[in-house]
């Protein structure tokens, strides 16, 4: 007697010949327990039949197209929940969500008015940044659960041009900068520019954007601040190009203090706290009561740094902030 495999199985009784084929000897082969199909327990008791390793069984590929069609209506179910939670908002939220699309355009065509009183003879839009400034803050004014305190604005020298440059905890970093009320150009992903009304504000301030997906991009805005810089305007970098969830400051991209060796410009460096806990990236979640501090350290004279390569600038850069921002 010999053993082949037949299908998933190997089934005693079949002698096979020389060139490879087989000649069945089908008597008693119904005498074969468990059945061919029978439950995978059953089968793997029995020590006649074994399955062979890596092989798919009927029931249970019907099985996983029947589980995966199940993942689907799973997905729908909760699609069609969310979309009914949405809908059967309480009237409050409803009635808020109207007051605030309301309030943004109000602020919106205040900043077009003074946009268009004050830019034939205010070329840098010193006028229109301060009411931003005054617009954002309204943000955190208004929120009971951010206290917002700014040290060190003492540190700013009037009439200088700074590379500004500070860590990056949370998307609520941009509103807690406004705090400072000093004028300064952003550089913001170009995404941020499409937001209605809060976008067109940035498009109508002359902040620079900067498309992550284009390398040309990256020349047009180098070119760009470097042009805003030479009109006498600071530029503000997070040079860390995200958000930490931990605090802890990741490498510095080397643009901001390639632009501050060139155009031999100090540097002014800032330190968040109490952003990351108050607002955590990639999340909406308002939770708890955080207080949140901006402070503004020394500023970094050119004759400091001019020794030092571009890369050893951003390092020193960095450990100066880091020694300011709290991880735990």
């Amino acid at each position: 007697m010999f053993s082949v495999p037949v299908g998933c199985y190997t089934i005693p009784g079949i002698r096979a010949n020389e060139q490879g084929t087989s000649d069945a000897d089908y008597q008693g082969l119904n005498d074969i327990s468990p059945p061919l199909f029978a439950p995978k327990k059953e089968r793997c008791s029995n020590s006649e039949i074994q399955p062979i390793p890596k092989c798919g069984y009927p029931e249970q590929m019907g099985r996983r197209r029947l589980t995966g069609a199940r993942k689907k209506n799973k997905v729908r179910k909760i699609i069609l929940e969310t979309d009914q939670e949405e809908h059967a908002q309480p009237h409050h939220r409803l009635v808020f969500s109207h007051l605030h699309g309301c309030y943004i355009r109000f602020f919106f065509i205040l900043a077009l008015l003074i946009y268009a009183c004050t830019a034939p003879f205010d070329k840098r839009l010193v006028w229109l940044h301060m009411f931003t400034s005054f617009w954002a803050c309204l943000y955190l004014w208004t929120m009971p659960a951010w206290s917002v305190t700014a040290s060190g604005r003492e540190k700013i020298r009037k009439g200088v041009t700074y590379v500004v440059v500070s860590n990056h905890q949370s998307a609520l970093d941009i509103l807690v900068a406004f705090r400072l009320f000093f004028p300064f150009k952003w550089v913001s992903k170009a995404e941020m520019f499409r937001v209605p009304f809060i976008g067109w504000n940035m498009a109508l301030n002359g902040y620079i954007r900067l498309n992550r997906r284009e390398k040309e991009s990256r020349r047009q805005l180098m070119a760009a601040c470097e042009k805003v810089l030479r009109q006498g305007s600071s530029v503000f970098f997070f040079p860390e190009g995200t958000r930490s969830e931990s605090g802890r400051l990741k490498p510095f991209k080397p643009g901001a203090f390639i632009l501050a060796h060139q155009m031999q410009l100090p540097l002014l460096t800032i330190a968040i706290n109490g952003s990351r806990k108050a607002l955590p990236k990639a999340s909406l979640n308002f939770h708890g009561r955080h207080p949140i501090h901006i402070e503004v350290l020394e500023e970094i004279p050119y004759a400091d740094f001019a020794h030092l390569t571009v890369e050893q600038t951003a390092e020193m850069v960095r450990e100066r902030i880091a020694a300011h921002v709290e991880t735990a």
